[in-house]
């Protein structure tokens, strides 16, 4: 999925502040943003950029030191591993 991707991309340029199961707070080019469900998207707010559309049942977790998100697409439910400091910098 071409949007978990570019969630990936832009979590690899971030520092994961906090994690709860309904949000992910992260640091992004100096400013503070926070990444939640928002109805049936996934947004990244400060502001209000859809990063994902058409989702439900948002879940992020951490599992073997890394961050996944769980949700439900069109009726399937998916499970990506988004994160982990050592995927991206040494």
């Amino acid at each position: 999925m071409i949007q978990v991707m570019k969630l990936e991309e832009l979590l690899a340029e971030s520092e994961v502040l906090d994690v709860s199961d309904d949000y992910i707070e992260i640091l992004y080019r100096n400013e503070i943003f926070t990444i939640e469900q928002d109805k049936n998207r996934l947004v990244k707010r400060v502001g209000y950029q859809i990063l994902i559309n058409n989702i439900s049942d948002v879940l992020f977790y951490y599992e073997d030191e890394a961050l996944y998100i769980s949700f439900r697409y069109q009726g399937v439910d998916y499970d990506f591993g988004i994160y982990k400091k050592e995927w991206w910098r040494d």
